[in-house]
């Protein structure tokens, strides 16, 4: 190992800076970072944990003491009784609602009191919210009341019906027969309720909410909820999980769609560890001091033959280079003394070449010009042999050319990149007399244009790829009965423009495929890079000419068929061109 490094320059100078800079820099930081990252982060797991587990056990004692206060009402006033008979007579009913008042009273917390009848069909509650009886059809086919009757016990569940988000602390009453779900015994309480639970918890590196199972937050120690952080994608196991670069950890109140989180950043090692860094990095920026120093110098010696081949270099021109002499070393810089010499005895060599190439090069441009056709004359060729055909009579033949002159004509006559919507349907036109040729008897061809978009503008050649996609791609699996339409609509200052077929459609796979491919201009298509470039030119083309909130999107229903629909800006076209495209 020590030879090749005598041997081997590059080896040289990498070893010194190997031993003097990187392994004592290195160890110096990635040591110290290391330790004091994994101990701090530790220690906010543990807090954040134990915060958690003591904020879930004192909600689910609270809860527990609001069901037997539900216990003890319901006994002591018998409401199994009331709720299964099928009528209350009016005298019944107030004083049913008295006693919900006065259960109310007596516990401040409960914003208000309700019990359900399945019997009655009636919902009762203490205060003019809903004004004594409910409706309890509103009640009964809710989600939140599916989740209630499947109870035994007590559910604490969020409140969704009402004006404003509370909780709902429910006793369902059943028949003490046969177990038959009579209704419920209910105090709502207000999200504030919570407040109690987290003002006990004194955390300084992190923060903690109640979510539901559904993601939503309804009550947290933070005022402002971080962004970064999706609720919805806790797998709700008391296990550490991190999202939205945030640790978080869960536990589930009881007999509840609620949860505890605690959430606390990865980042916080940053703030404990600060000082013990600092110190790390002066001892770190000390030691790379002198690591430079002894490197530079040792560097300088090494790289002295090369400062001599430099002046050399340098102090000769073009017509005088001479060889060096050589010093006899082995490594890269021998190797670079004899190349150098190699270099000059072939410069001649080299410049000779060169010179033939050029005149090569300015003859075979000269020929490229001599066999260059003025696109005029073509056009001019297609009319005169059009002509011919109507002499002879081949009105066929004569369509067929009148419509490819057409086209050509389209590319010589509007030189720019932007033209008016009524000469890119012509064109279209043109296109469709040519494959009806192609497949005769085959397809139909129908247009719904809005007038207000004629001259409404458009980039050029647009709507040819994706017609043209119709024909190789949808109908590829069809013999006959193709259908295409073409439809233009305006919506204030934009306006759409859709390619219908009824092709074989395209498989939601590949829709996300063409979807992701013109997002990415750079993406390959896995399962047709032809359709995927054809669209995504005239994508670009689109976003490139009037921002990104215009473009191309794709839809196929599951029964068939693809429609492909252009959204530009309500511009009125004056046929000039963009200079940001290069003309087709």
């Amino acid at each position: 190992m020590f030879q090749r490094i005598k041997m081997n320059f590059s080896a040289k100078v990498v070893a010194i800076v190997l031993l003097c800079i990187i392994v004592p820099l290195t160890i110096t930081l990635v040591a110290s970072y290391s330790a004091y990252r994994y101990l701090v982060i530790q220690e906010a797991k543990n807090s954040t944990k134990q915060n958690v587990d003591f904020i879930t056990e004192y909600i689910n004692s609270s809860f527990n003491t609001i069901y037997e206060n539900l216990t003890v009402f319901a006994e002591s006033n018998d409401i199994e009784k009331i709720i299964a008979v099928e009528h209350l007579s009016n005298a019944e009913q107030t004083q049913l609602q008295d006693n919900l008042v006065n259960f109310c009273y007596n516990y401040s917390v409960y914003s208000n009191a309700y019990i359900s009848s399945n019997a009655q069909k009636s919902l009762y509650s203490a205060y003019s919210e809903t004004k004594g009886r409910a409706k309890y059809d509103d009640v009964i086919h809710s989600d939140w009341y599916r989740d209630v009757n499947g109870t035994y016990d007590y559910a604490v569940l969020h409140y969704p019906l009402g004006s404003s988000e509370s909780l709902s602390c429910v006793k369902v009453i059943r028949s003490t027969t046969d177990f038959q779900c009579l209704g419920y015994c209910m105090v709502k309480l207000r999200l504030s309720y919570l407040d109690s639970a987290f003002s006990l918890c004194h955390s300084s590196i992190g923060e903690f909410y109640c979510v539901t199972d559904q993601g939503r937050i309804l009550c947290s120690t933070s005022e402002q909820v971080d962004p970064n952080i999706d609720f919805s994608a806790l797998s709700y196991t008391p296990s550490f999980e991190n999202i939205g670069g945030k640790i978080t950890y869960c536990q589930k109140i009881s007999q509840s769609n609620l949860y505890i989180v605690g959430v606390f950043p990865t980042s916080i090692h940053k703030l404990s560890v600060i000082y013990p860094f600092y110190i790390g990095l002066i001892i770190a920026v000390l030691c790379l001091a002198g690591s430079i120093l002894v490197s530079v110098l040792m560097i300088r010696k090494f790289l002295r033959p090369i400062h001599v081949l430099a002046e050399e270099m340098e102090d000769s021109d073009l017509d005088s280079l001479k060889p060096v002499l050589l010093s006899g070393r082995k490594d890269e810089v021998g190797m670079l003394e004899e190349k150098y010499n190699e270099m000059i005895m072939r410069f001649n060599d080299m410049i000779d070449t060169q010179y033939r190439a050029v005149l090569s090069a300015q003859e075979a441009q000269l020929k490229a010009m001599q066999l260059q056709i003025n696109p005029h004359f073509v056009n001019n060729t297609l009319q005169m042999i059009g002509g011919i055909a109507v002499e002879h009579g081949m009105m066929d033949v004569y369509d067929l050319i009148r419509s490819f002159s057409g086209m050509f004509y389209y590319c010589l006559k509007f030189k720019g990149n932007i033209v008016m919507l009524r000469d890119e349907l012509k064109y279209l036109d043109d296109y469709i007399k040519i494959q009806q040729a192609r497949f005769p008897n085959k397809f139909q061809y129908v247009t719904e244009i809005d007038p207000s978009t004629e001259a409404l503008e458009i980039p050029k050649m647009a709507l040819q790829p994706l017609m043209e996609n119709c024909f190789v791609h949808s109908f590829s699996h069809m013999k006959s009965g193709w259908r295409i339409s073409v439809t233009s609509h305006r919506f204030g200052d934009r306006y759409e423009v859709s390619v219908v077929d009824n092709g074989i459609g395209i498989s939601r796979e590949q829709i996300e495929q063409l979807q992701e491919a013109l997002m990415h201009e750079n993406i390959n298509d896995p399962f047709n890079i032809t359709t995927s470039i054809g669209l995504q030119n005239v994508n670009i083309r689109i976003k490139i000419l009037y921002g990104d909130s215009y473009g191309l999107r794709i839809l196929s229903p599951e029964s068939g068929g693809t429609r492909v629909t252009l959204s530009l800006p309500a511009k009125n076209g004056d046929g000039k061109s963009n200079d940001k495209i290069t003309d087709c």
